[in-house]
């Protein structure tokens, strides 16, 4: 099992390039980074304990691929992946050449995440409708692996026509770089088995409705003679014990959840207690963790867990903590005391 924290390489660069480099020397396979555009998705609907979307709202603003390829320059072993870009808002010609490029100064450690948007701020913020999100995903993807593999193609289609494309550099990595889907339904599971390499959970699903998803995947996935390749992104709640861990993050994590449960993300024919919630400021923790969806508690409680959801989940290839973190002036000092924690204690068990 790899490990790769997401969402804690953000804010000023100097300060993130230092987050990865630390990251790296503590024995992490990777870092991940989230793409969210509309900076106040939260506050739209009014929930106030969660932080902004993105890994405690530490890389939100500005580009990406910029970051990703200076910190790449900065490090040598950790892998780079998105979790999730929304293809949707970019032109994918423009992508695989971003996404080729870093894969050359990082000399094969890039992972492209990919999903269609879910938010309707994001698509509000373009202009764009909700409803072309799978058609612009399902081409954009189509576009990026022929850019990567064939010298000039054509393409017609249903948002996009494309003439005489030749991207350059082609990959570093042969064929390309792996493209992880990350869907949140059963169709959603059902698609990455069918056009990515991989396949990359959101952070809060039930544990029900991932063993169904996961499943599904595996067995299409066989069907295509592929091989499955499981992402499972947790909310991590990590401290020195359960009673400490819900102390300094519950507030924030059932604001998380309350921003997940109005997004549409939750799946109510796996969540039934969404039916009785009629307000999201009713949702609580014992809600929110019903069926220990979780990593919470101490790193014994966590190893535990990690075993439970591997076992459940049919293997883990990479797990992706999003480590919730406690905000104010030492939130900083804290996120890198977790990763030290995580990494001495919890990852050596499964290395």
């Amino acid at each position: 099992m790899k490990f790769a924290p997401f969402g804690v390489g953000g804010g000023a660069f100097e300060a993130a390039a230092e987050t990865a480099q630390l990251v790296e020397s503590i024995g992490y396979d990777g870092l991940f980074f989230g793409f969210h555009h509309s900076p106040d998705l939260q506050a739209a609907v009014g929930i106030k304990n969660a932080p902004p979307l993105g890994g405690g709202g530490s890389d939100r603003g500005g580009s990406q691929w910029p970051r990703i390829a200076a910190l790449a320059a900065r490090t040598k072993t950790l892998t780079f992946g998105t979790g999730i870009f929304l293809l949707p808002f970019a032109h994918p010609l423009n992508v695989a050449e971003d996404v080729a490029t870093i894969d050359h100064i990082s000399k094969g450690r890039i992972i492209l995440g990919v999903g269609p948007g879910y938010n309707k701020a994001d698509f509000d913020m373009f202009g764009m409708p909700v409803s072309n999100r799978v058609s612009l995903f399902e081409e954009g993807l189509e576009v990026i692996r022929r850019a990567w593999t064939e010298d000039k193609f054509n393409f017609v289609g249903k948002r996009y026509t494309i003439r005489n494309a030749r991207v350059l550099p082609k990959p570093y990595q042969k064929p390309h770089p792996p493209i992880w889907v990350g869907p949140w339904s059963m169709e959603g599971f059902k698609r990455a088995a069918r056009q990515g390499d991989g396949v990359i959970t959101d952070p809060m699903q039930g544990k029900a409705a991932l063993k169904a998803f996961i499943a599904a995947y595996r067995e299409l996935c066989l069907a295509r003679g592929k091989k499955p390749v499981v992402a499972l992104m947790r909310e991590m709640l990590l401290a020195s014990s359960k009673e400490e861990a819900l102390q300094l993050y519950g507030k924030s994590i059932i604001g998380t959840m309350q921003y997940y449960a109005w997004g549409g993300v939750l799946n109510k024919e796996y969540e039934p207690w969404l039916k009785d919630v009629k307000s999201y400021d009713q949702i609580t923790f014992q809600m929110v963790n019903a069926d220990n969806r979780l990593l919470w508690g101490s790193p014994d409680d966590i190893i535990g867990q990690i075993h439970q959801m591997n076992e459940e989940f049919g293997g883990i290839d990479y797990l992706i903590p999003a480590f919730v973190g406690t905000g104010g002036p030492d939130a900083a000092k804290h996120q890198q005391q977790t990763l030290r924690l995580f990494g001495e204690k919890v990852m050596p068990k499964f290395k």
